[in-house]
């Protein structure tokens, strides 16, 4: 599909290659001693609690992509690894699985330069994301990135074969089981493609876009019939909501938060991209870089609508859909890396994915400084008779803290790690009446529910004491 050969000269490709390599071995190596940071905190600790408590795999919302991952730390229990080891495992697996799909890419299809589009995918947009490792949004964007280099990894003149639709639709089944979001990215390269090389007018290679779009457009409706994703899209589109925001800019936090992003992690990338486009102007590919511009200010306006409620800096979510820009970004400058050989523009590219690698990764100190409150917090309370904590609501600091809903489990496996006998939890008192009937629970309190002690017990890791619940007078954190 692409104009010309995606294979460069030798010297090139290896460059290529070997950046693509050493970002999985420095992202191979965060995962293994960063595993706390990326298993503690937020959904992925409740998704990995469920699996070593219960040992069994843990889907909700149809993502069913958590079955390629999940039967690590499931097969790890099993053995009788540590805990900390499962962990480690678990936290590695998901970037084993992207490390494939650049192999096929740059060994299987001989395209360096594909390779080099999914590791720029990876970590040009994305930063605190990285450290939520139980992300079906970042597994479809690694996805995402491997089909549109699959479908660019042939000479001209190849037409779409029966293998192409096969491959998508394999990818297809695979985004339909992470998150539909990363649609967005990759119709935007496709579309990009044609404009690039002037083929738009050509009806024939409109056929596999048609084809990604129609399949999407049915899931879009069988979305629907699930509640959660249902009330989300209603809330996108919801057009009063939408004017208000776009009218009275300065009573939405999201704002602020995207000036923060492109002023702080986003100016390298940022300025990339906008050289990019000047670059396609230059080369009067007009409708090209009008297309990829409008497409950039596309998906920040769906950001806005998306997070138009957010109240403070909490990142967790909004990084992970601004984790798609990095397909985005990456669209141009694929067809400008294949188009100009030479070294300056080949080190440039390196320099983004180097630089953003190094921020992403950086982003470890907030979650380290996050399970440090946990731990301070805890030793406040001294044992045995405040191995269960209450903290109320006028004690948690969201800014601080982020989301409170899974701490019950964050604390749970972060003391757990010590030994089994060393397991304590806290719980912040959310929206529930202070006489809720669960709160008098001997067992283990999560969010506006309660487990038997004894349930939780079922798993080697975790021997956690029938007792009350002792409210908390102090936190680290505020």
């Amino acid at each position: 599909m692409a104009k010309n050969s995606p294979n460069l000269n030798s010297n090139l490709s290896r460059w290529y290659t070997w950046i693509g390599h050493l970002f999985f071995w420095v992202v191979f190596l965060a995962c293994i001693f960063l595993y706390q940071e990326r298993l503690l905190s937020f959904d992925t600790a409740y998704y990995t609690f469920h699996l070593v408590t219960f040992q069994d795999f843990f889907i909700k919302h149809d993502r069913y992509i958590s079955y390629l991952t999940q039967w690590v730390p499931l097969l790890g229990v099993d053995w009788g690894w540590s805990l900390a080891n499962v962990f480690r495992a678990y936290s590695v697996s998901f970037y084993l699985w992207f490390y494939g799909l650049f192999l096929i890419i740059v060994y299987g299809l001989r395209n360096p330069l594909g390779g080099l589009l999914i590791v720029g995918s990876l970590c040009l947009g994305m930063r605190y994301k990285f450290f939520a490792a139980i992300s079906e949004i970042t597994f479809g964007l690694a996805i995402g990135a491997f089909l549109v280099a699959w479908l660019t990894s042939r000479k001209e003149g190849n037409g779409l074969r029966w293998l192409d639709f096969a491959v998508v639709g394999i990818c297809l089944v695979g985004l339909f089981g992470a998150h539909l979001a990363p649609l967005y990215p990759i119709m935007t390269f496709l579309v990009f493609e044609r404009f690039y090389d002037k083929t738009w007018l050509k009806p024939k290679r409109w056929i596999m876009p048609g084809f990604i779009l129609a399949v999407f457009v049915v899931k879009f409706f069988v979305v629907q019939e699930d509640e959660y994703e249902s009330n989300r899209l209603a809330d996108l589109l919801n057009p009063e909501s939408i004017r208000d925001l776009f009218l009275h800019p300065g009573d939405h936090y999201i704002f602020a938060a995207l000036r923060q992003y492109f002023t702080t992690q986003y100016v390298l990338p940022g300025l990339a991209f906008v050289a990019s486009v000047g670059w396609l102007v230059w080369k009067r590919k007009i409708l090209a870089g009008l297309f990829i511009l409008l497409s950039f200010l596309g998906w920040i306006v769906i950001n806005i609508i998306t997070y138009s409620d957010l109240g403070g800096p909490v990142f967790i979510m909004l990084d992970g859909y601004l984790a798609l820009l990095g397909l985005i970004w990456m669209t141009p400058f694929y067809f400008l890396l294949r188009d100009n050989r030479r070294w300056l523009p080949a080190v440039v590219m390196s320099l983004l994915i180097v630089v953003s690698t190094w921020q992403m990764i950086g982003t470890y100190s907030f979650y380290r400084q996050r399970l440090t409150y946990i731990k301070e917090t805890l030793a406040m309370h001294p044992e045995p008779a405040q191995k269960k904590l209450i903290v109320p609501w006028n004690l948690f600091e969201w800014n601080t803290m982020w989301f409170p809903y899974e701490l019950p489990h964050e604390t749970l496996m972060l003391t757990a790690l010590e030994d089994p006998d060393s397991c304590r939890t806290i719980y912040v008192l959310i929206d529930a009446p202070l006489d809720a009937e669960f709160l008098k629970s001997d067992g283990f309190i999560q969010f506006q529910g309660a487990h038997d002690a004894s349930t939780i017990n079922n798993s080697p890791y975790f021997n956690l004491p029938e007792m009350p619940y002792v409210e908390a007078d102090t936190t680290a954190w505020k």
